[in-house]
């Protein structure tokens, strides 16, 4: 079963831990199509056009994220160094 595709990130989480998230759903979905005959269920193609979409989404999101954080880091870089 595929996740719904999150709308906004999750305000107690960080990248990193949305990357090891998308990791471990990579690995669940390898091993699902790993079973002996996996592939050639009738749902397998929907199945696979859907979890790609939604890695599609994930990565967008943690590519935003990752920006987001870095930006407020060199902001406070910049504060810091324009103090001294």
């Amino acid at each position: 079963m595929i996740p719904a595709r999150r709308h906004s990130r999750t305000p107690a989480g960080n990248s990193i831990d949305e990357m090891e998230t998308l990791l471990r759903q990579l690995g669940d979905f390898e091993n699902q199509i790993s079973r002996p005959g996996a592939v050639n269920t009738p749902g397998f193609q929907q199945e696979y056009t859907l979890f790609r979409q939604y890695l599609k989404w994930r990565l967008e999101d943690l590519n935003r994220s990752m920006r987001e954080e870095l930006s407020v880091h060199i902001k406070g870089l910049n504060q810091a160094s324009s103090r001294h």
